[in-house]
């Protein structure tokens, strides 16, 4: 089980969450993990897993409300189709600080929190691209994060 827990961005449970393996761990550090979010007055949630409803029952007997139902996902690259790029214009090579503004338009926030979620990413972390379309600067952004072989797509 691990936990991240953002002080400065206590109001965003995005920002401060936990993931587990086990649902009868999860259970059992449930009430340690609420103070532990609590010291900071931290929104926290916790990634469920698709179809765990052990995990979901225990965060529900705990106090936890579900308010979203994101759901990740994975894709082989070599099997991801060409994308429809008509009408966009890519720009790479921009700075990771450009996350968080986005974000905070994109959720309709404008009050700062993503962009203290998210900080400034130290320069390497991710590859970091924006698209305009129609004009629009930044109308979406992405942060390319790539090790091992393995890589995650952010925002």
């Amino acid at each position: 089980m691990r936990a991240a827990r953002a002080p400065h961005c206590p109001e965003r449970s995005v920002a401060n969450g936990v993931v587990y393996e086990e649902a009868g761990a999860l259970r059992a550090a449930l009430p340690g993990l609420g103070d532990w979010f609590a010291e900071h007055g931290c929104k926290w949630l916790v990634w469920v897993q698709p179809g765990d409803g052990d995990a979901a029952r225990a965060c529900e007997e705990f106090g936890n409300v579900l308010d979203a139902a994101p759901q990740a996902m994975g894709l082989e690259l070599a099997d991801m189709p060409d994308p429809v790029n008509e009408g966009l214009d890519w720009a790479g090579g921009q700075d990771a600080a450009i996350l968080g503004p986005v974000n905070d338009v994109a959720y309709g926030y404008c009050d700062g929190s993503m962009i203290r979620a998210i900080g400034k990413p130290p320069p390497g972390t991710f590859e970091t691209y924006a698209v305009r379309h129609g004009g629009m600067d930044d109308a979406a952004v992405l942060g390319l994060f790539e090790r091992a072989g393995n890589a995650e797509v952010v925002w």
